[in-house]
């Protein structure tokens, strides 16, 4: 098999994989997770009270068996209707909350299919759907029809627990209050926790974010040390290859002189390029003198911070606002 080949199986194979969800589910264009459709089925699948059979319920077969009679497969359809799944059956689709389909199909006469699915009769969105082998259809539909059936039972089960676990967490947050701390954001307390220890609490986590904060500071600046370090030792490798070459031209001044009677540097391109270059060397270094003015500036700066930052630690320690054997 060609690569390319291959590679298109493991795709498409991927994608099949990652769209089969809970009784047969898939979500539309792969925009919904497996939980969303699944959620939304239960949800619809307990709603409903009543079910209907569709009239469009098919059986197939192929144009090749002469013999073939569907009578025998239309009557273990009606029988297959006859099992409990739980809701009230009614004849008039218009009226059911849910739309059954069935579909026999013997078009490959040594491997047929049988399959239901069923529907919201109101979205017309899919709440179940299971395809398997023919072998005996009699027996191969009443199995589709109570594994429908428990799959209502799974969907009860699980809205349960989703009620549940939305109750526990409802509960959980009802047992905690809400701070909104200015530069930490919102804290949750439990109630039961004193106001010393909550004050407890906020500082030591202002101590932690105080640190947290001048450690990024200081990884800054150390990355901002090491860059205009870097620039400086470049621009002192310019300026020493600019002396040598400037050493070299004034050896030749005497030639320069001759060459150029009437004076001045303009009239001489090398001496005109050497000005020139020493001209943006030395502006050069000035804004370089500049970025280094800002990050010794920058420097103080967090030096600064973080005295304050320790010295406020040392007082809220002092006044026993933190302490050991707190929950963290």
């Amino acid at each position: 098999m060609k690569p390319i080949l291959i590679w298109a199986f493991m795709l498409v194979s991927m994608v099949a994989l990652g769209q089969n969800c809970k009784w047969g589910l898939s979500p539309p264009n792969n925009q919904a997770t497996c939980g969303v459709v699944e959620q939304a089925a239960a949800s619809r699948m307990i709603r409903a009270k009543t079910i209907c059979y569709s009239g469009d319920s098919r059986v197939l077969w192929s144009r090749n068996e002469k013999h073939f009679t569907p009578n025998c497969s239309f009557r273990n359809m009606e029988l297959a209707q006859n099992v409990s799944t739980g809701y009230v059956r009614v004849y008039a689709c218009e009226r059911a909350d849910l739309v059954a389909n069935m579909t026999s199909d013997h078009t490959d006469l040594t491997a047929g299919t049988i399959s239901l699915e069923v529907t919201d009769a109101d979205s017309g969105d899919v709440v179940f759907k299971e395809e398997r082998g023919l072998t005996d259809e009699a027996n191969d539909l009443y199995r589709l029809v109570l594994h429908f059936r428990e799959a209502r039972t799974q969907a009860k089960s699980q809205l349960q627990q989703a009620a549940l676990a939305a109750k526990a967490a409802a509960d959980e947050k009802a047992n905690y209050d809400e701070i909104h701390h200015p530069t930490l954001g919102v804290l949750l307390f439990p109630k039961t926790m004193s106001q010393d220890e909550r004050s407890a609490r906020i500082a030591k986590m202002e101590l932690a974010n105080d640190e947290s904060r001048i450690k990024d500071e200081e990884d800054y600046l150390k990355v901002r040390e090491e860059t205009l370090s870097k620039k400086a030792a470049d621009l002192s490798t310019r300026l020493n290859a600019f002396n040598l070459r400037k050493k070299v031209y004034d050896s030749n001044v005497s030639n320069f002189n001759q060459r150029c009677a009437k004076g001045g540097y303009l009239c001489d391109p090398d001496r005109y390029t050497l000005n020139k270059e020493y001209d943006s060397m030395s502006a050069a270094g000035i804004v370089l003198g500049d970025e280094f003015e800002k990050f010794e500036q920058e420097r103080k700066d967090v030096s600064q911070r973080e005295g304050n930052a320790r010295s406020t630690a040392r007082s809220r320690c002092q006044k026993g606002l933190i302490r050991n054997g707190l929950p963290e």
